[in-house]
């Protein structure tokens, strides 16, 4: 398995549902929190790229958050596919 699947499997199949399970068993969850928490993430990941990168990476990973909201929020078509 390459390194791109093992982190995808990491990620999507281990951590995302860790976080809905947090999330579903609480009562009052800060979202706000959490998704500062994720931001900050994404940025300590977009730092690990050579220096010469990290914008292009910045402006692809925000373009595909806009995406994934649009989408996932049905304003449009798309649900949850993955562009690279």
């Amino acid at each position: 398995m390459s390194y791109k699947n093992v982190f995808q499997r990491i990620l999507w199949h281990d951590a995302c549902p860790l976080v809905g399970e947090y999330v579903d068993g609480q009562d009052n969850v800060d979202l706000g929190n959490l998704a500062a928490l994720t931001a900050e993430s994404l940025v300590d990941l977009i730092l690990l790229a050579p220096e010469e990168e990290r914008g292009n990476l910045f402006a692809a990973t925000v373009a595909h958050l806009g995406q994934m909201f649009l989408a996932k929020s049905g304003a449009v078509e798309g649900g949850s596919a993955t562009a690279h």
